[in-house]
């Protein structure tokens, strides 16, 4: 092999060499270059996430508590509650407790009224027994094993305005008071007029969540009884023995003023005039 030709091989093989390590490093950089790309992206990806998680414990936590807000404020409402139209302002504490004395002729019958499911309807009686609306009044209705009924206004006294007191959350008992109302009156109407639940049978023959449920007697349901006695031949009507309620007196705390809950009315409920317990 002559000089020349060894030269020129040895040529070829330096640039030979050279070509592959230029593709080496152009495979390293192209390597290099996916990779360090692949991290930016992985960090972005981390980041989007991050970003992500962050805004949902943040919007989950921001509607939580307007949820719970919202619920406290709904709360709020529906415990101080819109004054039914017709009824009187809120004058009681409704956290406060109250009984009613009923003195009657055939003795007396003491009431715990239920200022807290039935604060307007407890209000209501407590209102017009401060007034003396009831003193002088009679039992007008005695039906045997039902009820009886009294507390509609004297000859010549106007009937205070009906309204829509609660419905009770509760089964009804014998010993609860109650609004009595006609038949074709809304569920729950309320004016005056109560009837006093005195027997089972009773419990069987009045419809559920119709007539408003405002206390409870803790002693002298021997005394309805007493005057349920007096039912007519018939079972049900006027007292064969008359019988008048002397007073009620209210023990609580005085009449309020300024509530809010008594200065807002609810919109107009239609029904008739409470007369009877059916």
């Amino acid at each position: 092999m002559s000089k020349a030709t060894k030269r020129e091989r040895q040529r070829q093989n330096r640039e030979d060499r050279r070509l592959r390590e230029l593709q080496a490093q152009k495979r390293s950089n192209r390597f290099k270059s996916i990779r360090n790309g692949g991290i930016v992206l992985a960090l972005l990806v981390a980041i989007f996430v991050i970003v992500q998680v962050v805004n949902s414990n943040s919007n989950s936590k921001k509607k939580t508590t307007s949820t719970t807000t919202t619920s406290t404020t709904a709360a709020a409402t529906t415990s101080a509650g819109p004054r039914p139209a017709g009824s009187p302002p809120l004058s009681i504490d409704p956290a406060a407790t109250y009984t009613a004395t009923i003195d009657t002729t055939q003795g007396t019958m003491v009431v715990a009224l239920d200022t807290t499911d039935a604060k307007w309807g407890a209000n209501n009686f407590i209102t017009l027994a401060r007034k003396g609306f009831y003193d002088g009044t009679s039992f007008e209705r005695a039906a045997k094993d039902f009820v009886i009924q009294g507390g509609s206004p004297k000859s010549g006294t106007k009937r205070p305005a009906s309204f829509v007191s609660e419905l009770p959350q509760k089964a009804y008992a014998v010993g609860d008071i109650l609004y009595a109302k006609s038949g074709s009156a809304q569920a729950g109407t309320a004016d005056s007029t109560f009837f006093v639940i005195t027997s089972d049978a009773a419990l069987t023959t009045l419809q559920p969540n119709t007539y408003s449920d405002f206390g409870h007697l803790t002693s002298g349901l021997d005394v309805a009884k007493k005057i349920e006695g007096f039912a007519p031949a018939s079972g049900d009507g006027p007292p064969t023995t008359p019988v008048t309620i002397n007073k009620i007196t209210i023990d609580g705390p005085p009449p309020t003023t300024g509530s809010t809950a008594s200065t807002t009315t609810a919109p107009v409920a239609t029904g008739a005039t409470t007369t009877s317990a059916k």
